[in-house]
């Protein structure tokens, strides 16, 4: 199990203002932090014009699994969380970081777990896909306020599409295929 960390700089930022944060920078210069009011400064790969990017030198999720915690401060307790895991992972994590970061979201109330220990069914259970992204929909905690876009879906900086389009989606190809 690996950790990595990221500290938000000291930004302003306004209700409905997008942040996008690259975990797998290329080292570009054109890979600038939008630290002020202009959000058109910084290129590169997947950079937005909408989005405030932001760049992390600290490593890329891991594709098929993990877990993302929040905090308001360096040590503080979790305040937002997300365990996402491949559908075909059973039982439980193991007695690692992995599980002892889940419990301790748990407690938070920022992720439910449903027995006394983490298990991988606790998570947003998804199919893992570079043409596909986890989108959050609802403020509620836990994998119903999560869901996986369409193929193609993924919009860095914007508002993805919503469970509703994807569900769309699914049955235009499904009536296609037919």
């Amino acid at each position: 199990v690996k950790t990595m960390s990221y500290r938000f700089p000291g930004i302003e930022v306004d209700e409905g203002d997008f942040i996008v944060l690259h975990l797998a920078p290329e080292g570009s210069a054109a890979e600038i932090d939008e630290l002020g009011a202009d959000i058109s400064l910084s290129g590169g790969v997947d950079a937005s014009a909408e989005g405030r990017d932001l760049w992390s030198g600290s490593g890329a999720l891991p594709d098929e699994s993990g877990v993302l915690c929040l905090r308001s401060r360096p040590g503080g307790p979790p305040v937002e969380a997300f365990f996402y895991a491949d559908e075909d992972k059973d039982g439980e994590p193991g007695d690692d970081k992995l599980s002892a970061l889940l419990s301790e979201i748990a407690r938070a109330g920022v992720w439910p777990i449903a027995g006394r220990s983490p298990a991988w069914s606790d998570a947003l259970r998804w199919n893992p896909s570079s043409a596909r992204s986890i989108c959050r929909f609802a403020s509620a905690c836990g994998p119903s306020s999560w869901y996986v876009s369409a193929a193609g879906g993924q919009s860095p900086g914007s508002p993805n599409p919503g469970p509703a389009a994807v569900t769309a989606a699914a049955r235009s190809a499904r009536k296609k295929a037919k």
